[in-house]
């Protein structure tokens, strides 16, 4: 997990470390604030081994840097 701040941005080796995490089927996100629910929501479904839609959310959070 890599934490961003309101206006940073992911290195280069930020993205492809994350991407080689999500490539080994692992959990890896790169989050901002904003997305501090969804991150709560994430780690609820892992606790409860719901890993279909936790694999969603990490999508989602994804998203904004992809």
């Amino acid at each position: 997990m890599e934490v961003k701040g309101d206006e940073g941005k992911p290195s280069e080796l930020q993205k492809y470390n994350i991407n080689k995490i999500i490539s080994d089927n692992g959990v890896g996100i790169i989050i901002w604030p904003t997305q501090w629910d969804l991150f709560l929501e994430l780690v609820d479904h892992l606790e409860c081994e719901r890993l279909g839609p936790a694999f969603e959310i990490v999508d989602k959070i994804n998203e904004r840097w992809v």
